[in-house]
C-alpha cells in the first residue's frame, strides 16, 4: 500500500477577510436586534393587551424598560410603577394596617400618585425649583434616625425597598414640599376693620365708610398703619398686633379672608400703599400688603391643575 504524502505547505485555506468579518458581525447584531424587538413586542402584547401583570413582569422589565404612563415628555417607567405597587401592598400586609385599606385600589392609586409626581416636577421645572443632594442626604438621615434595627433590614420588611429606592421617594417629597412652599405667592397683609352689619342702617354704614376715608388719609398723611390699627379696628384677634393677618395664600383655607372682595383686595393691592375702603360681609376695611413672596397668584392645587390641563397624559396601564 502506497503511502499518501501531503504537503502541508501547499494547502491553502482561505479566511475570511475583514470585510467579509465586518458583514457577518452586522448579520448577527441585525439578527439578535430583529429577535430582541420581536420578544418586546410578545412581552408587550402581553401585558398591555392581556392584561397580564404578574410577578415574572418585573423580571421581563429589567430587559425591557415598558412604561405605564406618560406626562409631557417625561415616561413613568413600569419597573418603577411595579416597585411602588408593591411596597404599598407590602406595608400593608407587614404592619398590620391591610384592614384600613381593604377598599383602597392600589393599582390606581399608584399610578395616580406617579403622574402627580410628574406634573410637580414640571411645575418645579418652570420656576426653576431644585433639590441638592445635600437636602436629600439630611432628610434621609433625620427619617432613619432612632431606628433600633439596620435601615436596609427596615426597608425591606415594609416596603421591599433598598436605601436608593427609598432615597427616591426622600428627593420626591422635598420636591413637592418646595414647590408648595416657593411657587404659590404669599403677601403679609394688614388690615383695619371698621365693623357694619346688615342690621346696621344705611347711615351707620355710609358714616363708617367715610370714617375709613379718614383713616386712609391720615396714614397716608404720615400715620402709622400699625398704630391706627391698634386704635380704630374691630377685628379683635389682630387689633392688638397692629392688624396683622400674617402670610396669605390665594383661595386656600388657612388663608384668614373675609370674602372674595377682601381676597381681591388684598392680592390686588400694591406693596406697601393703603388700600379701601373695601366692603366686605363684616364692613369696611383698610388694607396694607407689606411684601410678598412666590411666583404665582393662585393656591398650589389651582396651579397643578392649570399645569395637568395644558400636559398631555396617557395611562398605558390596563
Amino acid at each position: 500500500m502506497k503511502k499518501i504524502k501531503i504537503d502541508f505547505k501547499k494547502i491553502k485555506i482561505d479566511l475570511p477577510n475583514k470585510s467579509n468579518k465586518k458583514e457577518l458581525s452586522l448579520v448577527v447584531a441585525l439578527g439578535i436586534t430583529v429577535i430582541y424587538i420581536l420578544l418586546g413586542l410578545v412581552f408587550s402584547w402581553n401585558i398591555y393587551i392581556q392584561k397580564n401583570i404578574n410577578q415574572n413582569t418585573s423580571k421581563i422589565l429589567n430587559f425591557y424598560p415598558l412604561p405605564a404612563a406618560r406626562v409631557g415628555s417625561t415616561f413613568i417607567p413600569m419597573s418603577r410603577y411595579l416597585r411602588d405597587l408593591n411596597a404599598f401592598k407590602k406595608y400593608g400586609e407587614v404592619s398590620g394596617t391591610q384592614d384600613k385599606y381593604a377598599n383602597f385600589n392600589f393599582e390606581n392609586e399608584t399610578i395616580d400618585r406617579l403622574i402627580n409626581i410628574a406634573i410637580y416636577e414640571r411645575v418645579a421645572r418652570r420656576y426653576n425649583i431644585h433639590v441638592t443632594k445635600e437636602e436629600v442626604e439630611l432628610a434621609y438621615n433625620e427619617s432613619i434616625a432612632g431606628e433600633t434595627e439596620p435601615v436596609e433590614h427596615v426597608l425591606e420588611k415594609y416596603y421591599g425597598f433598598t436605601p436608593a429606592d427609598y432615597l427616591v421617594w426622600v428627593e420626591e417629597t422635598i420636591l413637592k414640599e418646595k414647590v408648595i412652599a416657593e411657587v404659590p405667592m404669599k403677601r403679609d397683609v394688614q388690615h383695619i376693620l371698621l365693623a357694619v352689619t346688615d342690621q346696621n342702617n344705611q347711615d351707620e354704614i355710609n358714616r363708617q365708610e367715610e370714617k375709613a376715608k379718614q383713616l386712609i388719609a391720615e396714614i397716608k398723611d404720615g400715620g402709622n398703619f400699625g398704630e391706627v390699627a391698634k386704635r380704630e379696628s374691630n377685628d379683635l384677634s389682630t387689633r392688638d398686633n397692629e392688624g396683622k393677618l400674617g402670610l396669605v395664600e390665594k383661595g386656600t383655607q388657612q388663608a384668614p379672608i373675609i370674602d372674595q372682595s377682601f381676597q381681591d383686595a388684598a392680592f390686588g393691592a400694591a406693596l406697601n400703599e393703603v388700600t379701601g375702603p373695601v366692603k366686605s360681609s363684616r364692613g369696611w376695611h383698610i388694607v396694607l400688603i407689606t411684601s410678598e413672596q412666590g411666583k404665582v397668584a393662585g393656591n398650589i392645587q389651582d396651579i397643578l391643575e392649570t399645569e395637568r390641563k395644558s400636559t398631555a397624559i396617557s395611562n398605558y396601564l390596563p
